[in-house]
């Protein structure tokens, strides 16, 4: 009776409100609940753009819905955008590809993911990327093949959105970037973002996860600027950078129109020099607007005027002027400052010097729901080792931190493991140090119990630590 008055009052409404609710529903899904519910629904679900993703569903409805795909013109007309992935789904890219000729069949896509694409799948892929012709948009995601075999055959020429997990070192995808506005990569070098900022030269937003240091072999910065600037850029957001202040100095004055900045590193004590961001963004970032960041610095127990150095971060240029606002904490190693509100999908509890953090999480109502609704990975350090043995503890995190998809933590039960693989509903990775040696046996039952859970679990143990292990979790079994 619910489900009907429920639908009767959709019926109630407008088309424009109706298609605008639709928008925010995953296609196959839609299609699943709404066609052949009466025509009026039937005919607006086929007019408005359709973006094509697997995840989540299972076999049996994507079945169902490719089926009909195939038979229906009008669906493969609406598709602009399509993600195949060879994980967290029931439906991989050969499947797919086995099915329906991207060419042919979507005359309209113009936005293409790859997730995990393998050896077997470039071999479809190589007649057709090439003939993509209203491509504008391509993501390549933890590819387990050589990504020169991919962007070899790719019309680089007219995307203007790209995604990469890495730059490959003998192919230069930054000789093909001059037409590319957005771009994401999840992990290069300081060396890589260089060129990057030479050749991509109508880039308007750049997002880099990760920007790993060199061992050796200092970039010569000079050489790679001399008269380059990125003057395109608007949004930079470098997510980790292990680099010194001097190097990140080098990176922004090549951006003079900035106008946002996102940054989380680790790094020595002069990136919490509030003076010297002031000169750099007074002399360099006149168009700065947004400035996110979160900076992690391991002090080794030598505290002395760190506390001042984090209070200039609340002067008259950042409160006032700006209206950047910050917190930080104090430990007796480490330290971190942040602007508030936290928009970082990581969060690592650390110990604190000035209260227990968990408390404070678990009766503010508001910032469990900012929480729940922002942390995707959470790391719950070795000096929280306990903290896991605690039932009614482990369902209060369950519920604060709901959406995490990765998890660090130290663990003593196995019975406490199961409940978080269990109640964190969207969890697939979780890091673990086992707290006993006899834990080590008892793995494989746990891969049986969530077996019988309707999971699957693969568990790796490190080669050199075999208390150290990864579980990677796989809810789509069924």
């Amino acid at each position: 009776m619910d489900r009907i008055q429920t639908i009767n009052k959709l019926e109630l409404l407008p088309n424009e409100i109706l298609i605008e609710c639709f928008r925010y529903l995953e296609t196959v899904q839609m299609f699943y609940s709404f066609d052949q519910l009466n025509s009026r629904y039937n005919r607006l679900i086929r007019r408005i753009p359709l973006h094509l993703d697997f995840r989540d569903t299972p076999r049996l409805i994507c079945d169902q819905f490719c089926q009909k795909m195939l038979s229906d013109e009008e669906i493969k007309n609406q598709i602009f955008s399509i993600r195949l992935s060879n994980k967290d789904t029931t439906y991989g890219i050969q499947s797919f590809l086995s099915t329906f000729q991207l060419v042919d069949d979507f005359p309209h896509l113009q936005s293409l993911t790859l997730v995990r694409v393998s050896k077997s799948n470039v071999i479809q892929l190589i007649s057709t990327l090439p003939l993509l012709s209203g491509l504008s948009c391509f993501r390549l995601i933890d590819p387990q093949i050589e990504k020169k075999e991919i962007f070899s055959i790719l019309p680089t020429c007219q995307l203007h959105t790209l995604m990469l997990s890495t730059l490959s070192k003998d192919f230069q995808i930054t000789d093909q970037l001059s037409s590319i506005t957005n771009l994401t990569i999840s992990e290069c070098h300081l060396r890589d973002l260089f060129q990057i900022l030479r050749t991509a030269s109508e880039l308007k937003y750049l997002n880099i996860h990760h920007i790993q240091r060199y061992s050796s072999n200092r970039v010569d910065t000079n050489n790679h600027f001399s008269n380059h600037h990125a003057i395109h850029l608007k949004q930079l957001i470098i997510k980790h950078i292990e680099y010194d202040f001097s190097d990140f100095i080098i990176i922004l004055k090549q951006t003079p129109n900035l106008n946002s900045l996102t940054l989380g590193a680790s790094s020595d004590k002069n990136l919490v020099d509030a003076c010297q961001w002031e000169d750099l963004i007074s002399s360099s970032l006149p168009s700065l607007k947004n400035f996110k960041f979160r900076i992690y610095y391991y002090h080794g127990n030598n505290k002395n005027g760190l506390e001042e150095r984090f209070k200039q971060f609340q002067s008259d240029f950042w409160c006032k002027q700006h209206h950047w606002y910050t917190e930080y904490e104090l430990s007796n190693y480490e330290a971190l400052i942040y602007t508030i509100p936290y928009i970082f999908s990581i969060y690592a509890l650390v110990p604190h010097t000035k209260g227990h953090i968990l408390q404070s999480l678990f009766e503010d109502d508001q910032l469990c729901q900012y929480l729940n609704k922002m942390i995707r990975k959470l790391d719950i350090g070795s000096f929280y080792d306990k903290l896991l043995d605690d039932y009614d503890r482990l369902t209060d995190i369950c519920q604060v931190f709901s959406n995490i998809e990765e998890l660090t933590c130290t663990i003593y039960r196995l019975d406490c493991l199961l409940f978080l693989i269990q109640h964190f509903s969207k969890l697939s990775r979780i890091s673990v140090a086992l707290g006993e040696y006899h834990l080590v046996s008892a793995v494989p039952g746990l891969e049986e119990q969530t077996h019988r859970l309707g999971m699957k679990i693969v568990a790796d143990f490190d080669v050199y630590n075999s208390l150290l292990l990864t579980i990677h979790i796989n809810r789509n079994t069924f």
